[in-house]
């Protein structure tokens, strides 16, 4: 995956302050039916068109559960042909609790 851009912001909602990282790729993209189950583990995106991934399916489910145990989530928004961009929402308390255990 050739990431294009990644994007940090830390907007307020009404469960408090969130970061949410965007991390968007140039690869081909998923159509509907792959993004309905991207973050389950196992899952591939795309093993045709001489596509070769190495992976076994388990980093995007691992990343939601990850999240998720925090108070957060992730979620992609994709474009056959055009790319991916995934959106992760982390609150904040859990964004520096992350960075005082380094």
């Amino acid at each position: 995956m050739r990431v294009r851009r990644c994007r940090p912001s830390r907007p307020t909602g009404r469960n408090g302050r969130f970061l949410v990282f965007e991390v968007r790729d140039t690869e081909i993209g998923m159509c509907p039916e792959q993004q309905q189950w991207i973050f389950e583990a196992f899952h591939q995106a795309d093993t045709t068109r001489g596509h070769n991934s190495a992976g076994s399916g388990l980093g995007l489910a691992i990343s939601r559960q990850l999240c998720r145990l925090m108070g957060g989530d992730i979620a992609v928004a994709s474009v056959p042909g055009q790319g991916s961009t995934f959106t992760v929402w982390l609150p904040a308390h859990a964004a520096a609790d992350l960075v005082s255990i380094q």
